[in-house]
């Protein structure tokens, strides 16, 4: 049991020491950003108007299913 303990925290401390290395390095590639051009940013913004649409429709339409059913069940 003492050696599956001592090999679990070498693992662990294998595991951070990676993690540390790969922290800032995720940290510091967020923080450049590219100019997008203006029609890129319109279309992006359209699309996820849509998106939205579409799934308000399908949450709606979920809905009205289980309405329909409760009202089927009910005497």
């Amino acid at each position: 049991m003492k050696q599956k303990l001592a090999r679990l925290r070498a693992l662990a401390d294998r595991r951070s020491a990676q993690l540390a290395v790969v922290s800032p390095v995720a940290l510091f590639a967020g923080a450049a950003h590219a100019e997008l051009p203006a029609s890129v940013t319109t279309a992006l913004g359209d699309g996820l108007t849509d998106v939205g649409v579409v799934g308000a429709a399908v949450f709606l339409i979920v809905i009205a299913i289980a309405v329909w059913k409760y009202l089927k069940r009910a005497p």
